[in-house]
């Protein structure tokens, strides 16, 4: 099963100047976007080592990574995006 793309920029198309600019801007959005990338990577490492495309051991991160895209989404609501 092919891993999904959940990189912010794949779930933002529309805002990546928004994100580069909130990124080098404001250092708590950066940290978001951080943590974001961290959780991200840990779903997509478990992902990867299962033959099914998934594994019990990674709902916590990807419960992390939607916590965390909802408040980048609403950074980017705040921010006129």
């Amino acid at each position: 099963m092919p891993i999904s793309n959940h990189d912010i920029y794949h779930e933002f198309p529309d805002h990546s100047e928004t994100i580069d600019d909130l990124v080098a801007s404001d250092r708590h959005f950066a940290v978001l976007v951080e943590r974001y990338h961290d959780a991200n990577r840990r779903v997509q490492a478990v992902e990867s080592d299962s033959p099914y495309g998934t594994a019990d051991d990674d709902g916590a991160d990807k419960r992390q990574r939607l916590l965390l895209k909802d408040k980048i989404n609403a950074k980017l609501i705040g921010a006129g995006a």
